[in-house]
């Protein structure tokens, strides 16, 4: 009897072979795209820096105009920037195609450094900044502090806030036999503050005294206010 003639089916082979082809070729396309202009870092945009500048950035990134677009991880490269002693955070962003967006977070500046007749800015961290900025005549002054002094009394400010450091004008050592830590601090309203360097926290407590005329105030064990001889006489 004749018998009936059938479509063989295709071998899973033949299929098998189709899907590497197809392979073969996505991967061929995929490379010349990750080498055409197109997956590549056409512009490094670096904003926030005061501090540090956009040339010691770049030479901190591992990446650049020209480098692969998709071969590096932001992660990494903020870990890297951050390890910059002026960078408090930085966040790195890529906005395809081509351009990658760096924003710097840097530590603040929360006072000046009086050493020698120059005036050297003091960040959040500690550090000084070795350079001449008038931003830094018109900032609280640490006054007769040696250099390694200075990176303790720097970290201790930032417990304060912008505003309450807007009252401040001097911060000096303020030796006694009790405290090692002592600091005298002057203010805008005429004020000398007295308490340890390691309280400075408790410096919310000025806010009750503002008003008060010239004279001295103790935050230390207690706080008491003492005014001036001269204020205290013209309002007899």
């Amino acid at each position: 009897m004749p018998t009936s003639s059938q479509p063989k089916p295709l071998k899973f082979r033949s299929w098998k072979g189709i899907g590497l082809i197809f392979l073969f070729f996505t991967a061929v396309l995929l490379l010349l795209f990750l080498q055409s202009p197109l997956g590549r870092v056409d512009s490094v945009r670096v904003q926030g820096n005061h501090w540090i500048t956009e040339g010691e950035v770049r030479k901190q990134l591992s990446i650049g105009e020209g480098s692969s677009f998709f071969g590096w991880s932001a992660d990494d490269v903020e870990d890297g920037l951050t390890t910059l002693p002026t960078i408090k955070d930085v966040d790195v962003q890529k906005e395809y195609p081509g351009v990658v967006q760096v924003h710097i977070r840097e530590h603040d500046h929360v006072a000046s450094w009086q050493s020698g007749g120059n005036v050297y800015p003091v960040l959040g961290n500690g550090l000084i900044i070795h350079q001449e900025s008038e931003q830094a005549q018109h900032t609280l002054l640490l006054k007769e502090w040696r250099q390694e002094q200075v990176k303790k009394i720097g970290q201790a400010l930032t417990q304060l806030s912008p505003d309450l450091r807007k009252h401040l004008v001097t911060i000096s050592p303020y030796p006694n036999e009790v405290y090692d830590d002592g600091i005298e601090m002057t203010t805008v309203y005429d004020h000398k503050v007295f308490m340890r360097l390691a309280e400075l926290d408790r410096f919310t407590n000025y806010e009750f005294f503002r008003d008060k005329p010239a004279g001295k105030l103790y935050i230390l064990d207690s706080i008491w206010f003492v005014p001036d001889a001269k204020t205290a006489s013209s309002s007899d």
